[in-house]
């Protein structure tokens, strides 16, 4: 009994292992950043996407099963292309499918709000719960914050982001 709960007991104290996702690209004055937002769950549901487009097969780096390209062109937000499949075979989404258009860029007229294209590392906070015990409650990072209205780019300036999960 004793060795299996020194197993239990140390398999619990392992580091869990988690695959990064595959980021967003937002293209800025021709460069390529990766962002975490996700714009086009401002036009439709996250759990929709997928089956819109034909998303079927997603892997442990892309649970979303597609990923956009944004870019900013003359201070306007576009979606450059959508693909689904990214981990083995990138194959284009047909824009007509979601937007009705027919080819790309799409300007990206429902998104209204932040992307935020990182400049340093992720820093993560740390609080002290009751017993003493530190736990990480989110992280902090610099980023160039671009503010978007209907699409419209409205400021972007230089800031700290902070994201608290509790």
């Amino acid at each position: 009994m004793k060795p299996l709960i020194f197993f239990i007991l140390l398999m619990c104290m392992l580091p869990a292992h988690a695959t990064q996702q595959i980021s967003e690209g937002f293209i800025v004055d021709g460069k390529e950043h990766d962002i975490s937002g996700k714009p086009l769950e401002l036009l439709f549901k996250s759990e929709e996407i997928p089956a819109l487009i034909g998303a079927e097969g997603m892997c442990s780096a892309n649970w979303r099963g597609y990923v956009g390209t944004w870019e900013l062109i003359e201070s306007e937000l576009y979606l450059r292309k959508l693909v689904i499949d990214p981990c083995s075979d990138p194959t284009e989404v047909s824009p007509v499918k979601l937007f009705g258009e027919v080819k790309y860029p799409v300007k990206a007229k429902w998104f209204t709000g932040p992307i935020n294209v990182p400049l340093s590392d992720r820093v993560y906070i740390e609080n002290k719960d009751e017993n003493g015990a530190r736990e990480h409650i989110g992280y902090e990072y610099q980023a160039i914050v671009y503010e978007f209205a209907n699409g419209n780019l409205i400021s972007h300036s230089e800031k700290k982001v902070v994201v608290k999960w509790k």
